[in-house]
Protein backbone atom coordinates (compact mmCIF):
# COMPACT_ATOMS: atom_id res chain seq x y z
CA UNK A 1 0.00 0.00 0.00
CA UNK A 2 1.21 3.35 -1.11
CA UNK A 3 0.60 6.41 1.53
CA UNK A 4 1.17 9.83 -0.09
CA UNK A 5 0.48 13.06 2.49
CA UNK A 6 -1.25 16.51 1.47
CA UNK A 7 -1.54 19.54 3.19
CA UNK A 8 -4.76 21.84 2.53
CA UNK A 9 -3.20 25.41 0.54
CA UNK A 10 -3.55 28.46 2.46
CA UNK A 11 -2.80 30.11 -0.65
CA UNK A 12 -1.29 28.74 -4.07
CA UNK A 13 1.68 31.56 -4.66
CA UNK A 14 5.28 29.89 -5.20
CA UNK A 15 6.00 30.98 -1.65
CA UNK A 16 3.32 28.14 -0.57
CA UNK A 17 4.38 25.69 -3.06
CA UNK A 18 7.91 25.99 -2.20
CA UNK A 19 6.81 25.51 1.49
CA UNK A 20 4.95 22.27 0.86
CA UNK A 21 7.89 20.95 -0.70
CA UNK A 22 10.30 21.70 1.28
CA UNK A 23 8.52 20.13 4.54
CA UNK A 24 8.58 16.81 2.23
CA UNK A 25 4.44 16.51 1.18
CA UNK A 26 3.27 14.88 -1.83
CA UNK A 27 0.54 17.09 -2.74
CA UNK A 28 -1.93 19.67 -1.90
CA UNK A 29 -5.66 19.87 -1.24
CA UNK A 30 -7.13 23.10 -2.58
CA UNK A 31 -10.08 23.50 0.22
CA UNK A 32 -11.03 26.52 -1.10
CA UNK A 33 -12.68 26.76 -4.78
CA UNK A 34 -11.74 30.70 -4.99
CA UNK A 35 -8.39 30.02 -4.89
CA UNK A 36 -8.71 28.37 -8.58
CA UNK A 37 -8.82 31.03 -11.51
CA UNK A 38 -12.01 31.65 -12.85
CA UNK A 39 -14.28 30.67 -9.68
CA UNK A 40 -14.28 34.13 -7.86
CA UNK A 41 -15.17 35.60 -11.38
CA UNK A 42 -17.56 33.37 -12.46
CA UNK A 43 -18.31 30.53 -10.65
CA UNK A 44 -16.27 27.97 -11.77
CA UNK A 45 -12.93 27.01 -13.03
CA UNK A 46 -11.31 28.44 -16.29
CA UNK A 47 -9.80 25.43 -18.07
CA UNK A 48 -6.92 26.95 -18.95
CA UNK A 49 -5.93 28.87 -15.89
CA UNK A 50 -6.73 25.89 -13.90
CA UNK A 51 -4.40 23.73 -16.37
CA UNK A 52 -1.71 26.23 -15.81
CA UNK A 53 -2.27 26.02 -11.81
CA UNK A 54 -1.77 22.25 -12.51
CA UNK A 55 1.45 22.40 -14.14
CA UNK A 56 2.49 25.05 -11.35
CA UNK A 57 1.81 22.89 -8.27
CA UNK A 58 3.95 20.16 -10.61
CA UNK A 59 6.65 22.44 -11.15
CA UNK A 60 7.36 21.81 -7.51
CA UNK A 61 7.18 18.13 -7.50
CA UNK A 62 3.75 18.18 -5.89
CA UNK A 63 0.27 16.72 -7.21
CA UNK A 64 -3.12 17.87 -6.25
CA UNK A 65 -4.72 15.59 -4.37
CA UNK A 66 -8.60 17.16 -4.16
CA UNK A 67 -10.47 20.42 -4.89
CA UNK A 68 -13.09 21.66 -3.21
CA UNK A 69 -16.20 22.39 -5.41
CA UNK A 70 -17.87 26.30 -5.77
CA UNK A 71 -21.06 26.16 -3.19
CA UNK A 72 -23.89 25.11 -4.12
CA UNK A 73 -25.75 26.60 -1.09
CA UNK A 74 -28.05 28.44 -2.61
CA UNK A 75 -29.31 25.20 -4.81
CA UNK A 76 -29.47 23.27 -0.82
CA UNK A 77 -31.95 26.09 0.23
CA UNK A 78 -33.66 26.84 -2.62
CA UNK A 79 -32.67 29.65 -3.61
CA UNK A 80 -32.65 32.27 -6.00
CA UNK A 81 -29.11 31.68 -8.26
CA UNK A 82 -29.27 27.78 -6.80
CA UNK A 83 -29.78 26.71 -10.53
CA UNK A 84 -27.13 28.84 -11.64
CA UNK A 85 -24.81 26.60 -8.85
CA UNK A 86 -25.60 23.69 -9.98
CA UNK A 87 -24.51 24.84 -13.74
CA UNK A 88 -21.41 26.01 -12.15
CA UNK A 89 -20.94 22.38 -10.16
CA UNK A 90 -21.39 20.31 -13.76
CA UNK A 91 -19.22 23.00 -15.56
CA UNK A 92 -16.15 22.12 -12.79
CA UNK A 93 -16.94 18.60 -12.85
CA UNK A 94 -16.35 18.63 -17.12
CA UNK A 95 -12.92 20.33 -16.19
CA UNK A 96 -11.48 18.55 -13.62
CA UNK A 97 -12.47 15.40 -15.69
CA UNK A 98 -10.51 17.49 -18.50
CA UNK A 99 -7.47 17.82 -16.17
CA UNK A 100 -7.85 14.16 -15.02
CA UNK A 101 -7.97 15.36 -11.74
CA UNK A 102 -10.04 13.65 -8.71
CA UNK A 103 -11.93 13.64 -5.77
CA UNK A 104 -14.10 16.66 -6.49
CA UNK A 105 -15.39 17.72 -2.56
CA UNK A 106 -19.08 19.26 -2.52
CA UNK A 107 -19.72 20.59 0.14
CA UNK A 108 -23.41 19.78 1.59
CA UNK A 109 -23.61 21.66 4.53
CA UNK A 110 -26.02 24.25 4.57
CA UNK A 111 -25.35 26.00 7.79
CA UNK A 112 -20.92 27.45 8.08
CA UNK A 113 -21.58 26.59 11.78
CA UNK A 114 -22.91 23.58 11.43
CA UNK A 115 -19.75 21.73 11.68
CA UNK A 116 -19.41 22.81 15.29
CA UNK A 117 -22.04 21.68 16.94
CA UNK A 118 -21.48 18.77 19.63
CA UNK A 119 -18.07 19.78 19.42
CA UNK A 120 -15.60 17.91 21.97
CA UNK A 121 -12.22 20.36 22.73
CA UNK A 122 -9.76 18.34 23.33
CA UNK A 123 -5.94 18.74 24.49
CA UNK A 124 -3.63 17.07 22.21
CA UNK A 125 0.05 16.08 22.22
CA UNK A 126 2.16 19.14 21.69
CA UNK A 127 -0.43 20.77 23.95
CA UNK A 128 -2.77 22.01 20.59
CA UNK A 129 -6.08 22.01 21.63
CA UNK A 130 -8.53 21.04 18.99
Amino acid sequence: MEIKIAIRESDVSDEYLRFARQIGVDGIDIHNSFNIPGVKERGHPDFNGFLKLKKRVESYGLKIFRVSAPPVRDYLLGRPGGEQAIDNLRRTIECMGKLSLSPLVVTLNVSPELWRLGEIRRTHRGGYIM
